[in-house]
Formats: C-alpha cells, sequence, structure tokens
C-alpha cells in the first residue's frame, strides 16, 4: 500500500492572509489521509480505474466524504482547486 500524494501544506498565522472558510474540513482530509483511510479505500477500489488514468478512486472518496461532512449537498457543492487552493483536483 502506497501513501497518496499530501495535499498542500497549511500554514497557520494571523495576519488575515490566506483566509479560508472550512478548515475543519482540511483537518478530516488531513485525518483519513493520516489513518489510511484514504490508502485503504484506494486499494479496496483499484479495479474501478485501469491503472495510471483517472482520478484515484480512494482520495474521490474521501473527497466526497469531507463534502458531505462539512454540509454538501451535490457534486458541485465539492470545491475545485482552481476555486479554493485547499484539495487537490479528483
Amino acid at each position: 500500500m502506497h501513501a497518496p500524494r499530501s495535499r498542500p501544506k497549511l500554514i497557520v498565522s494571523s495576519d488575515g492572509r490566506g483566509v479560508v472558510s472550512h478548515p475543519g474540513s482540511r483537518l478530516l482530509a488531513d485525518l483519513a489521509d493520516s489513518t489510511g483511510l484514504t490508502g485503504a479505500f484506494s486499494n479496496a477500489l483499484r479495479q474501478l480505474r485501469p491503472r495510471g488514468t483517472g482520478h484515484d478512486p480512494g482520495r474521490v472518496t474521501v473527497d466526497l466524504a469531507v463534502m458531505l461532512a462539512d454540509g454538501g449537498e451535490a457534486i458541485r457543492d465539492r470545491p475545485r482547486d482552481d476555486e479554493h487552493g485547499s484539495f487537490d483536483p479528483s
């Protein structure tokens, strides 16, 4: 089992720059990565994607679970990397 590619590093400061609206969501995604949940999903769902194509199904599953935990109701509620810069595109 290999570790999923990490998300961008968080830098916390009190200067008001780079403010995010849902930091708990990022921490929940990091927890899934740290505990091996993302990797376990990746291994379990590996047969859904041909090798070297598409997005990692484990990362997609974790991102969707985090989106739902944060109150999202539809796939369009999931932040895209170019909108918020907080999640990898999946």
